[in-house]
């Protein structure tokens, strides 16, 4: 199967990986439409549940013994604090890579000022009078402690931000589900089954815009809308151009589509009233759109992050002194010690100084294809899969294997971004029943 149109980063391959390559078989061993047939989108007006198809629980079982429904990969560091060898010489998913250029340069530099010395070519060494090299060092030593701590907060941050958007995910669905279990018509399960749907569609383009923002960051200015008219396109689009003051670029529309799906999960958990038959109570639907609030919040907490980024002046600065200061290292630790106790020196001094660097750099951008990143890729999968059993409690196998196989069909069709922007450029925006009533 060709995954070329999948992202770079191996979120979106891992997920997509599972969810395609791993599960494909589940979809004709458990039954539902094949991804590869799978019907162009045709807005969201037009519900295609594929609510036929059939699935026994001991097919299901079969599915989960062949290890096709289970089968994830999770990335993330796990290590036991007491094992300090372990901590101390890991390499996988630590600094040491990055930072061992720089240890090999700084010796390198720290061998010519040697045998320059040594060979009567140059003296570079450098005595330490008044004391500056010490105040550097502790300018220095103050400016990346500083910036680790704020890159940490900011991590804790977006985590929070992330745990708040799952929690929310999960119940939302929780609580439908519980409010309407009672309706068991084909209507209520249809409805219950698009606010799942819905859910999930938020839950990926909002992860993929946080991961777009940090792997795509030249593209940020860039034009979202073609300059050219393409052709088979709503005529809404020409419309919603007139609405932009100015051009509209990547950055700003990839972070729209989270607001805009948020919207659509409204109105659907607000077409309650024609699918049970009944109208919920205010304090039950209420509830649910406090959810979606919920959503929108813990979204514009991490867009506030993403757009507000570490003042360019510290971190110039920051950076101005680091490199001054480690190369200054050899300068001075030749001049008063030997060379075998200025080689421990200057590789101890380059890991800790460049290593803490790199640990704060990683921190600042959490959704980045680094050792330190969250693992959405894992915990989207986690939120499927409860919302997968939410459905099957409430409305059966059938339902929860339907449900599955409208996310695989979607993922099928690209990542969520990419979705969403054909979505736009086809009937995203038509409400005729709406525009009718208000000119009426």
């Amino acid at each position: 199967m060709n995954l070329s149109f999948l992202r770079k980063s191996r979120h979106c391959q891992d997920e997509d990986d599972v969810l395609l390559g791993l599960h494909s078989n589940s979809i004709q061993t458990i039954g539902g439409e094949d991804p590869e047939e799978a019907t162009p989108r045709t807005g969201t007006v037009q519900w295609d549940l594929s609510y036929g198809s059939t699935a026994t629980p001991a097919q299901l079982e079969t599915a989960n013994e062949e290890g096709i429904m289970r089968t994830r990969r999770v990335h993330h560091q796990s290590y036991t604090p007491r094992e300090h060898v372990k901590v101390l010489f890991k390499l996988r998913r630590s600094r040491w890579p990055q930072v061992l250029p720089f240890i090999f340069a700084n010796l390198a530099w720290l061998l010519f000022i040697f045998f320059a010395r040594k060979f009567g070519v140059v003296d570079l060494t450098v005595r330490t009078g008044g004391g500056w090299y010490s105040n550097l060092a502790m300018l220095v030593s103050f400016l990346i402690v500083s910036r680790c701590v704020t890159a940490y907060k900011i991590y804790m941050r977006f985590r929070e931000h992330l745990a708040t958007f799952y929690r929310a995910c999960r119940e939302l669905v929780r609580y439908t589900m519980v409010y309407t279990q009672e309706t068991q018509t084909e209507d209520a399960a249809r409805w219950r089954q698009e606010v799942c749907y819905r859910t999930i569609l938020l839950l990926r383009v909002t992860v993929d815009a946080l991961i777009w923002s940090s792997m795509e960051r030249t593209m940020w200015g860039k034009s979202y809308f073609e300059a050219k008219p393409e052709p088979d396109v709503s005529e809404h689009i020409s419309q919603i151009k007139c609405l932009l003051h100015g051009q509209s670029s990547n950055i700003a529309e990839n972070l729209r589509a989270p607001l805009t799906s948020a919207h659509m999960l409204s109105e659907v958990i607000m077409r309650h009233r024609h699918c049970l038959g009944d109208k919920m109570p205010a304090q039950e639907y209420n509830k649910l759109l406090g959810f979606v609030d919920q959503l929108v919040m813990a979204f514009h907490g991490c867009r506030v992050l993403i757009l507000t980024p570490y003042p360019f002046s510290l971190v110039q600065l920051g950076r101005i002194f680091l490199f001054v200061f480690v190369g200054a290292m050899p300068m001075i630790i030749l001049k008063e010690a030997r060379f075998w106790g200025a080689v421990f020196v200057v590789t101890i001094s380059t890991f800790g100084f460049v290593g803490l660097e790199y640990v704060s750099m990683a921190l600042m951008d959490p959704f980045g294809d680094d050792t330190d990143e969250f693992d959405v890729s894992g915990m989207n999968l986690l939120v499927y899969e409860d919302i997968y059993l939410a459905t099957y409690r409430t409305d059966g196998p059938e339902a929860a294997v339907s449900l599955r196989n409208r996310v695989l069909a979607r993922c099928h069709q690209g990542r969520e971004l990419d979705c969403y922007k054909d979505d736009l450029k086809e009937h995203m925006w038509e409400r005729p029943e709406l525009w009718r009533r208000a000119s009426a």
